[in-house]
């Protein structure tokens, strides 16, 4: 009889109820497992996989009529993510490429790639600025005009230089990087990676 009755107690607590939801943590990484994946790529020490049906915006923080209209009907539609830092994650059709895209006009919205660290499971941001270790500093300038980048600063005790992607351009992140590895003159080719922050859903 007792034996029975343990048997019961044991039942009721392994069979799942109807109506039983998973927690917040086990509901986004259920999420994050479901999404279609893409390249992977090693990135400063830590492995990430694009997310191509996930985009990213830069919130200005102002009210910015295009960002207020793009917000409302993500929130709408149920295509909001999480933010993270100054970035809304959002649902989007698959990409085709990792690129960063924005026509560079004030009233446009510049969207970037969103990568999954493997490690971690923490959703990143690719921002379109990148750190090349040179073998020879005397290359930055060059390498930014091969690349058609903008040279943002040096820092010559590091032999690191600091590029971004133009304004009004869009450019495959991962493509470049790739082209960037294969460069002689450049010793490594870091991607700016917005990761760490996190403002769940």
């Amino acid at each position: 009889m007792w034996m029975a009755m343990l048997l019961l107690c044991a039942m009721a607590v392994l069979i799942p109820k109807s109506g039983w939801s998973l927690d917040p943590i086990q509901e986004r990484n259920a999420f994050i497992s479901s999404l279609p994946k893409g390249d992977t790529f090693d990135n400063d020490g830590a492995t990430y996989t694009w997310l191509p049906t996930l985009g990213a915006e830069k919130s200005t923080g102002t009210a910015n009529a295009a960002e207020t209209a793009t917000l409302q009907a993500a929130s709408a539609n149920g295509a909001f993510v999480e933010q993270k830092g100054p970035f809304l994650i959002y649902k989007q059709s698959p990409a085709t490429e990792a690129a960063v895209a924005g026509s560079g006009s004030s009233e446009s919205i510049q969207t970037y790639p969103v990568v999954l660290n493997t490690q971690t499971h923490s959703i990143g941001i690719l921002t379109g600025r990148l750190f090349l270790e040179l073998k020879d500093m005397q290359n930055a300038e060059t390498i930014a005009r091969d690349y058609h980048l903008t040279l943002s600063f040096i820092n010559a005790a590091m032999s690191t230089a600091f590029y971004e992607i133009p304004s009004g351009t869009t450019v495959n992140l991962l493509t470049l990087r790739k082209r960037l590895q294969s460069d002689d003159r450049i010793q490594t080719v870091t991607l700016d990676m917005m990761d760490h922050i996190n403002s769940p859903r």
